[in-house]
């Protein structure tokens, strides 16, 4: 008889000792499985927060708009619904935290093992489709006006400043790039040079007009490739918009150029224009009253134009308006001395062009009022027209400098997300605010340091100089040491960097996403707040 084999003491206890440790490390790898399902939520989490933050801001200020009873409920309802997934991304990641925190007290028995045997190893890779805070794209399309590198090019042909300069931020808004020409034959050289997808041409322009333009342009292409060609005319004479079609051009578009008609227009030529923003323009507002000398309302819309490398387009624009009205009226009372209707006509049009931009609707009249004369038999009322053009634009020109002076506030928003960004500018300039953006917190700081602010709101999490980095930085400067600062963030901090949030004196703390009345009414708060405090210091 074979007795069996007895296990020496020594072994036994070996053997249980080695199951424990099996059973330990186990427990590790299932915390660490649990961490690394946490961390990835948690990563999963932010990604989808941001965009669905985005959706239900834009739907709140969708909302603050006027709509039809069927627009609010429809739109209602986008902003409900981002509401809901986002508490389901909110219990996801609490039930997460649970099932980390009970793990965090098991401890190993050496029985433990048909629970533990299925965990998984840690899931650190990147996600397909994720995108996590160092892998966001630098830009795109929305951005302040600046285009993508893929969209549609289209030449801009305008001789005069103001309008070409009004008609490029639009364009630009639309999500378009631009290149622009200042006359016929500059667009004429343009064209042999480059493959545009849509040209806007102005008709009456020196050197080379627009009509002049066209024609050249098709007798060049012959029967190939046609390039579409939309005239932008005053229409203020009969037959013009036969004579644009006649000489070659496909669309016109009648100024001042309307931003809804803008974007209907490019749409209808290019099939796959791109999403932009469609800002008010100049000259939809209600026409101003005789007493008014500029329209605020067209001022503030252009305003809502601006980009990020403009300081205040109205001032710039007001500079350029000035210098270019001196010179036509100049121009024009000379032309009338001499009786050279040609001229007359030429000046006339090109500033009430500009006039209608700058919301000066009476002197834009009376230069309309001054070509009907021009194209009559009689000359002689003219004169006096000319008289009432340079009263006119003496209280145009005073309106103007009123309202660049005007103490407008400056808010800098600062955040890496496009689309956040230009939600919370939005909310900002409709709050009656001048808006300044950046993508990071190096690149505020370049625009802090240029221009001291009124206010900041920053994004916590962004590359190249993150949140709490740059609001250290600016409370280094004499300048910003005392400038309110607001933070958002989606996602939790530690302890530590509260702390030196704290120490660099922040104002507020909003979580994304974020409440649009809530920012607004914060931002107003704070603004009002360091007006009074530099009043009494003062």
């Amino acid at each position: 008889m074979v007795r069996p084999l007895r296990r020496p003491p020594a072994t036994r206890h070996a053997t249980r000792g080695e199951a424990r440790q099996r059973d330990a490390d186990r427990l590790d790898l299932a915390r660490e499985a649990l961490r690394a399902k946490s961390e990835l939520l948690t990563r999963i989490s932010y990604a989808i927060r941001t965009p669905m933050s985005g959706v239900i801001g834009m739907a709140q200020l969708l909302l603050d708009t006027p709509l039809s009873s069927q627009q609010r409920e429809y739109a209602q309802i986008v902003s409900a619904s981002g509401e809901g997934v986002l508490r389901v991304i909110d219990d996801v990641l609490h039930f997460s935290h649970i099932d980390e925190a009970r793990l965090a007290t098991e401890r190993p028995t050496g029985e433990s093992t048909g629970r533990l045997d299925g965990a998984a190893g840690p899931l650190v890779a990147p996600v397909p489709g994720i995108v996590v805070a160092d892998q966001r794209p630098a830009h795109d399309g929305l951005h302040g006006g600046r285009a993508a590198a893929d969209a549609p090019r289209v030449l801009l042909v305008e001789d005069n400043a103001v309008n070409r300069h009004v008609a490029r931020l639009m364009v630009q808004n639309l999500g378009y790039q631009v290149d622009v020409a200042a006359d016929g034959q500059a667009a004429v050289d343009a064209v042999a040079d480059v493959e545009y997808a849509v040209v806007l041409m102005d008709c009456q322009m020196p050197r080379l007009d627009g009509y002049a333009a066209t024609a050249t342009i098709r007798q060049r292409q012959g029967a190939g490739r046609r390039t579409p060609i939309v005239a932008m005319t005053a229409l203020a004479l009969y037959g013009d918009r036969e004579r644009c079609l006649a000489a070659g051009m496909d669309d016109y578009l009648s100024k001042p150029v309307r931003a809804a008609e803008l974007a209907t227009t490019l749409e209808r030529w290019l099939p796959h224009a791109p999403t932009g923003r469609t800002p008010p323009l100049p000259g939809e507002s209600a026409p101003a009253t005789r007493a008014a000398a500029v329209d605020r309302e067209t001022l503030r819309a252009l305003r809502e134009l601006e980009d990020d490398d403009t300081v205040d387009v109205v001032r710039d624009l007001h500079q350029v308006f000035r210098e270019d009205a001196t010179v036509r009226l100049a121009t024009m009372r000379a032309a009338a001395a001499a009786a050279d209707r040609g001229a007359l006509q030429e000046q006339a049009h090109a500033l009430k062009g500009s006039a209608a931009c700058l919301g000066a609707t009476a002197m834009a009249g009376l230069c309309e009022n001054l070509e009907l004369v021009v194209a009559g038999a009689d000359l002689a009322p003219a004169e006096g027209i000319l008289q009432q053009l340079d009263e006119e634009f003496g209280r145009a020109d005073a309106a103007l400098a009123g309202y660049v002076a005007e103490a407008t506030p400056v808010v800098l928003v600062v955040d890496d997300e496009p689309l956040y960004r230009r939600m919370m500018g939005t909310i900002m300039r409709r709050a009656g605010y001048r808006v300044a953006e950046a993508a990071d917190g190096r690149e505020a700081l370049a625009l802090a340091s240029r221009q001291t602010p009124d206010a900041i709101v920053v994004d916590l999490r962004m590359p190249v100089m993150n949140g709490v980095a740059f609001i250290e930085r600016c409370r280094e400067l004499p300048s910003l040491r005392r400038v309110p600062i607001v933070t958002i963030s989606a996602a939790d901090h530690p302890a530590s960097t509260l702390e030196r949030l704290s120490a660099a004196n922040v104002h507020d703390y909003l979580a994304k996403p974020l409440d649009t009345w809530e920012l607004r009414a914060v931002v107003e708060r704070l603004v009002g707040q360091a007006v009074a405090g530099s009043a009494n210091r003062a």
